[in-house]
């Protein structure tokens, strides 16, 4: 099945975003989220969603250096990624051994 792409201002313009500092950004992306589908959260466990955005991330820095060149910036956003990465995978971890039956 053919993915289906989220028009510009379909759900909130990345352009637009860009231009606020990220808790601003975060703020924008949580609000409009609430309003399409309600108060509750409706994803997963949000560590393991953390951690799947993080892959993604990693997937489009790899994408802009193919698009404009691998640049200095791309080696330390992939070591900061790596980093906070490394962090929710042990929390994660951690937190399933506490839970995992005797």
């Amino acid at each position: 099945m053919p993915s289906r792409r989220i028009r510009a201002g379909e759900f909130t313009s990345a352009r637009r975003l860009v231009a606020l500092p990220l808790r601003a950004a975060a703020a924008v992306r949580w609000d409009r989220g609430r309003a399409l589908f309600g108060p509750d959260w409706h994803g997963g466990e949000p560590l393991h969603e953390l951690y799947e955005e993080l892959a993604d991330a990693f997937n489009y820095l790899a994408e802009d250096a193919r698009r404009h060149g691998e640049r200095a910036w791309h080696g330390a956003a992939r070591r900061s990624l790596g980093d906070l990465a490394g962090v929710v995978r042990r929390v994660v971890l951690a937190r399933e051994r506490r839970v995992a039956p005797g």
